[in-house]
């Protein structure tokens, strides 16, 4: 999981280069190519439509309200979210 989120936070990296209309046309092509992707690509792929959106997550990691959207973070205090799914 550590070095899923290593990944993940370089390829963050890279999209906040882009304009956000380029990012939000990147995470629309990766989520055309995600039945072919693991099934917890998608959780983090759906926090991170949200962040581009402009949707903030509060000090524990997670969106208000019930969408259940959290960070996706290297280490969980148990079970990790992602791999639930």
């Amino acid at each position: 999981m550590k070095n899923a989120a290593y990944a993940w936070r370089q390829g963050i990296y890279f999209l906040s280069l882009c304009a956000r209309q380029e990012q939000e046309r990147i995470v629309g092509d990766i989520r055309a190519a995600a039945p072919d992707q693991p099934a917890g690509l998608q959780p983090a792929l759906d926090e991170l439509g949200y962040s581009i959106s402009g949707g903030v997550f509060d000090a524990h990691g997670r969106a208000p309200g019930p969408t259940g959207r959290q960070r996706f973070l290297g280490w969980s205090a148990g079970p990790h979210w992602i791999l639930a799914e």
